[in-house]
């Protein structure tokens, strides 16, 4: 079960505290709301601030745009029921490694895969 107010709370207090400022990061933040808004909305829905991942990591694509294979976003509360899902062209799962939040909470892990950004 999700606990979206204490996630909500966790991205509005927390999370953009350690975000890193490498230009690619920093694309990400600035284009990720705009490009994919109907998966940011549907991010909000669960208490996650899609600007705010946990990680990511890119990789330039011929075409001058940026492949963001994975990026990774917290929600508090147990992930036993959680179930894989899609916006658009973008698939989320359940991660199984990743780097520590430092939430004294139950907390889980997922993954989108396949965003792909302008680079500007």
């Amino acid at each position: 079960m999700t606990n979206h107010e204490k996630t909500q709370s966790w991205y509005r207090n927390e999370a953009g505290k350690d975000l890193c400022q490498c230009e690619s990061c920093k694309n990400y933040y600035r284009n990720i709301r705009r490009t994919y808004p109907d998966l940011s909305a549907y991010l909000s829905s669960l208490g996650i601030d899609i600007e705010k991942p946990l990680e990511t990591w890119s990789v330039e694509q011929e075409d001058g745009k940026l492949l963001y294979p994975e990026a990774m976003y917290v929600i508090i509360g147990s992930g036993d029921s959680f179930q894989p899902f899609a916006v658009g062209n973008i698939a989320a799962e359940k991660e199984e490694s990743f780097p520590s939040a430092d939430i004294e909470d139950e907390y889980f892990v997922i993954s989108l895969h396949g965003i792909v950004l302008e680079k500007n």
